[in-house]
């Protein structure tokens, strides 16, 4: 069991257009492989809980490789089910290529269908419903409905959605399902509930029944700074599901935030561990730190500093200010607490339309 591969060479961090050059590419593909290894070693299936691609924006390249992976999934004999995440939903008319569309040409890959409320999956003696990524109040009706369907008991559910109080990496969902009130209607009738979308790995037992949150196979962005990667290998029988077993993904890039002092000290050897944010307050002369860590490193102003914080009268940002900083200063004197810059842009958004 795994989620939210987010295949992409686009992020916000990324170090390369070349996809075997980015830091970020080259780890999702890392870490898929040694899924797909330990898969084939035990004679595994993989349920992957959404979130295929990234934001569509897939190029050729990328394609390629992808395609080659998946093509190692069916010569091993490895049976795919996949949910669609809000990634593989939400973008599909940039998408060249989704998840659905390749699907077609792997039969051993079986994908939720888009257009209905929910599929059902036989997997062995179990069950697998898969709702794709709708919405926490479209989402509601559909649970609502499913369960007064028939269930195929033994079964497992598995959806895309926020549950709030689970974390995102560093920052906890504020808003969501209530994981408790959720848990405790499907443990009626589910015996397993598999959840994506949040990219830090939790597990809990609710009602009895286990809760897991696969979490990301990669670092995405600076909110899983630090955060181990993981899947999940769940042994099965007749009867129960018996045990769920984490296992750690080897060989991480890690995302590490570090002061403008302590950036000229960094070992080379940390440059292919770390993607590394650099704390500089505003004036600090970043061209030195640039040439230091190279294409590894994004060199970010301190925004928000209370020491550096612009004067800011109005709504209108001056135009020495860059728009984080004005944001965060901003978030700051109407009393909002932020914990990254992510955050701070969908403040923009909402209240000035990203403008």
């Amino acid at each position: 069991m795994l989620g939210d591969t987010h295949f992409d060479t686009k992020f916000p961090y990324s170090t390369s257009p070349d996809p075997m050059s980015d830091l970020f590419f080259l780890q999702s593909v890392k870490s898929f492989t040694e899924i797909i290894r330990y898969a084939a070693r035990n004679g595994f299936d993989i349920l992957h809980a959404g979130d295929f691609f990234n934001e569509g924006s897939i190029g050729a390249p990328e394609l390629a490789i992808v395609i080659q992976l998946l093509q190692g999934l069916q010569n091993k004999g490895i049976q795919m089910y996949v949910n669609l995440g809000n990634h593989d939903t939400e973008f599909i008319d940039k998408i060249p290529a989704s998840i659905e569309s390749l699907a077609k040409m792997f039969p051993n890959i079986h994908v939720a269908e888009r257009k209905s409320k929910w599929t059902v999956f036989p997997w062995y003696d179990y069950s697998v419903y898969m709702i794709p990524y709708c919405g926490e109040i479209k989402f509601n009706k559909v649970f609502e409905e499913l369960m007064q369907t028939e269930i195929k008991s033994p079964a497992i559910l598995c959806i895309h959605e926020d549950i709030k109080g689970v974390r995102m990496g560093s920052a906890q969902m504020k808003t969501g399902l209530s994981e408790d009130a959720f848990c405790d209607v499907a443990a009626k009738r589910f015996n397993m509930i598999v959840c994506g979308h949040m990219h830090q790995a939790y597990e809990a037992t609710r009602s009895k029944v286990p809760l897991i949150v696969p979490g990301s196979t990669h670092a995405v962005d600076f909110r899983d700074e630090g955060i181990p990667k993981r899947f999940y290998e769940i042994i099965y029988s007749v009867a129960s599901l018996g045990r769920i077993i984490p296992h750690e993904i080897d060989n991480q890039i890690y995302f590490k935030t570090i002061d403008a002092g302590d950036a000229l000290k960094i070992e080379p050897r940390d440059l292919s561990k770390y993607f590394f944010r650099v704390r500089a307050p505003v004036g600090t002369d970043t061209a030195l730190i640039k040439e230091k860590l190279g294409s590894s490193a994004g060199v970010e102003m301190e925004w928000g500093s209370r020491s550096v914080a612009p004067d800011l009268t109005g709504y209108e940002r001056p135009k020495n200010v860059t728009m984080d900083e004005w944001l965060c200063v901003f978030a700051e004197r109407k009393g909002y607490s932020y914990e990254d810059y992510e955050e701070a842009r969908d403040l923009n958004k909402v209240l000035f339309d990203g403008k």
